[in-house]
């Protein structure tokens, strides 16, 4: 998903739920930004920093297909700047976004200079114009239409594909445009994990559980062994008192903020625009306007009053972390952040697991004794002589008296809650353990 003109800049979030983000933002104003579905292998192609650009290439099973998003904010258009968006024209491209060039090839009722640059470009490349000459853009002033934004593809794609303007224009001044491929991608699956609903929980079933299913477990033996049943035991016992919350992909308010009457102000504001585009009249135009305007205070009243509600909730006793929690959520900010693919001494890493270990290997590399200075290498040979000698004189060591149950006390109580392991066991189940003993 491209959208262009998005006023961004480096120190404000954008996010939507189910999407990854690649942005290109400019210090003043417009700016695009492409918006990948989740699970879908892609990696970003860098551009020059003087074009407002995203390029990126999803992998398809075959072959990867590159998207060129561009925004030109009305300035003259000339080869070198097309050379340094599109880059090497080979294989599968599709290219869109909002050229500001008028031809009539793709139903502009005038051909300007960067309309005609762009035509001998696509000829030139072997490109493919998919534009079939429908208004994309409406001019509220004016009450004129054009055709500003372009889907231009590769040949080998023109086949497969199906382009077309959406009705609906979401209260912009242009309409969306869809372009569908027949053409499958590379998808790893994205699942969100699970947790418990310790809210809900009863500690001392499960504590009484856990005592039960302990039992039988003796000290002798494989400590793989008794670590599996101690996992198990566990795990059996959350499962009866402990419930599991998994996402059930119901759709959630992405802003505490929005309320019924920001969807009935929408409402009304995208019926007037129909009426626009069907009379484009003086009384339309205004009563537009206004429903636009009408909308926009509401979702501004809107904000204030859930901003307010949850200032007046402010004590002392309250975190900071609950504060930073709700800044975040009025402004839609989503902390998850899908890694694109990596690509490491010509190997692809798509799935998770394959990036966990590309990771895995540069960090060892990065942290291997080979990147490690002979002085250093010598002085840590040196202290290492030294505490041996000590260890064998009999030296108090307080790093090699026995751990006993006090120290791991000590250790959990000083944990925070993390995100849960492959075993399933959180740092709460364990707190709650030593404190029913």
């Amino acid at each position: 998903m491209c959208i262009q003109e998005t006023w961004l800049n480096s120190s404000l979030d954008f996010k939507i739920d189910g999407y990854v983000v690649e942005r290109k933002d400019r210090e003043v104003g417009r700016g695009c930004t492409t918006f990948i579905k989740e699970g879908i292998a892609y990696k970003k192609i860098y551009r020059s920093n003087n074009v407002e650009c995203v390029s990126i290439q999803v992998l398809s099973i075959h072959e990867g297909i590159r998207i060129i998003h561009f925004y030109n904010p009305c300035k003259e258009i000339s080869n070198t700047i097309l050379e340094k968006v599109m880059g090497n024209i080979q294989g599968k491209i599709i290219i869109c976004g909002d050229f500001n060039a008028h031809n009539g090839l793709w139903g502009s009722k005038n051909t300007d200079n960067n309309g005609i640059i762009i035509e001998e470009f696509t000829e030139e490349h072997l490109l493919v114009c998919l534009n079939d000459g429908k208004p994309i853009r409406m001019d509220i002033v004016k009450g004129g239409m054009s055709c500003l934004d372009l889907t231009t593809i590769s040949a080998a794609l023109a086949g497969k594909c199906t382009w077309s303007v959406l009705k609906d224009n979401l209260g912009s001044d242009h309409w969306p445009v869809v372009c569908e491929i027949q053409s499958a991608v590379q998808k790893q699956n994205v699942s969100q994990c699970a947790r418990w609903g310790f809210r809900q929980a009863k500690w001392e079933e499960l504590y009484m559980l856990c005592e039960e299913n302990f039992k039988n477990i003796k000290l002798e033996g494989n400590i793989e062994e008794k670590y599996n049943k101690v996992v198990g035991g566990i795990i059996s016992a959350a499962n009866q008192t402990i419930p599991l919350i998994r996402d059930n992909g119901k759709k959630k308010k992405s802003v505490p903020w929005w309320s019924e009457e920001c969807s009935v102000a929408v409402r009304e504001r995208n019926k007037a625009f129909w009426i626009l585009k069907r009379f484009i009249t003086q009384d339309t135009v205004v009563e537009y306007q206004k429903k636009r305007a009408a909308a926009r205070r509401v979702i501004k009243i809107a904000k204030r009053k859930a901003w307010q509600e949850f200032c007046n909730t402010i004590g002392r006793e309250t975190g900071m972390h609950v504060v930073w929690t709700i800044i975040r959520k009025m402004n839609g900010i989503n902390n998850y952040k899908q890694i694109p693919v990596i690509e490491e001494e010509g190997k692809v890493a798509i799935t998770n697991k394959e990036k966990t270990e590309v990771l895995a290997k540069t960090f060892a590399k990065v942290h291997s004794t080979e990147n490690l200075s002979d002085k250093f290498l010598n002085r840590r040979q040196e202290l290492s002589r030294i505490y041996e000698y000590i260890k064998k004189q009999g030296a108090d060591n307080n790093m090699d008296e026995d751990f006993n149950v006090f120290k791991l006390k000590k250790a959990i109580n000083n944990l925070k809650n993390t995100t849960l392991g492959r075993d399933m066991i959180s740092y709460s189940m364990l707190k709650k353990f030593f404190y029913q003993r």
